[in-house]
């Protein structure tokens, strides 16, 4: 990272299924071939387990075992050791990138997924402009977090978003979410972030009405919510954080791994990385809130 602070070590991509993964890691191998995806040191691709969604939640984690259980040998380190995974985490960049969409309304591109699917735009390169095209110079443009943190940043690759990463500043300790303004109705199918004077975010909404935004002041003075645009950066210590949240520990193999009865909830149910959990940020965030924004939302989780 020393001198390239652009530079990512991991570039990881998300998918649904094996077959899905296997189409997005030749997709990915035509491009490194000809010499694209050098700002990242590593690129893989990584499906959900068992060939179910696991939601982009428990897909950021299984990215994040990914990377711990290929950094641990390396490192020696203890697995046990929640100081020695947090160390691997500071000294590292990592993007991932979710894509295990189908693109059902263009079924002809369902096998490569939505990710790959052509948009307009004129591409320099041996490839045509697909979405990842589109969208991945943003993501590999946006700033580092604070220096020896490490940087942990999930991004969807199934939607536009259109900004200038050098406006972006991704240095705060914690989480930090990226935001538009948009109309109550537009964010009423989104997420919704409730901020302070000094862009804190108080409250997250999951996909409230407009009057369910009033209520809580996520409205300002020119009639605008802001919208969560699904990129989030968050430093080591948080990244531990969830992962101790969710029970990752060692296996006797020396590896990470769920606890299986929660593996096998989470196969059940997902989880959503905005909806179970950051609808449990926010400096006035209560159980009941996120239990109340997670349930509107959609999650399968019950209150226990």
């Amino acid at each position: 990272m020393e001198g390239m602070p652009n530079s990512w070590d991991y570039l990881i991509i998300t998918a649904s299924n094996n077959a899905q993964a296997r189409a997005y890691e030749s997709q990915v191998a035509l491009r490194r071939k000809i010499g694209m995806l050098s700002e990242a040191g590593t690129v893989k691709v990584v499906a959900d387990p068992g060939g179910r969604r696991i939601g982009s939640g428990g897909s950021t984690i299984e990215c994040l075992l990914e990377v711990l259980n290929l950094e641990i040998p390396a490192e020696c380190a203890d697995p046990a050791d929640p100081s020695a995974l947090e160390a691997i985490l500071r000294r590292l960049r990592i993007l991932i990138i979710h894509a295990g969409g189908d693109s059902r309304r263009l079924p002809a591109y369902g096998p490569c997924g939505k990710i790959f699917v052509p948009v307009p735009g004129e591409s320099d390169g041996a490839f045509g402009m697909t979405l990842f095209e589109s969208q991945l110079p943003t993501y590999l443009a946006l700033p580092p977090g604070r220096e020896g943190s490490g940087q942990v940043v999930v991004a969807s690759g199934e939607a536009a978003v259109r900004f200038d990463p050098s406006d972006v500043r991704l240095f705060e300790d914690g989480a930090t979410v990226l935001g538009c303004h948009a109309s109550p109705e537009a964010a009423a199918r989104h997420g919704v972030l409730c901020t302070g004077r000094d862009d804190r975010v108080r409250l997250y909404l999951q996909k409230p009405e407009p009057a369910a935004q009033a209520r809580v002041g996520a409205i300002n003075r020119y009639g605008q919510a802001i919208l969560d645009t699904g990129i989030l950066s968050f430093d080591a210590p948080s990244a531990m954080v969830i992962l101790r949240a969710f029970g990752i520990h060692p296996s006797p193999s020396g590896k990470l791994e769920w606890p299986p009865a929660l593996k096998n909830a989470v196969h059940e149910r997902g989880i959503d990385l905005h909806r179970e959990i950051c609808c449990a940020m926010g400096s006035d965030a209560t159980a009941a809130h996120h239990l109340a924004n997670a349930h509107h939302g959609g999650s399968l989780w019950s209150e226990e």
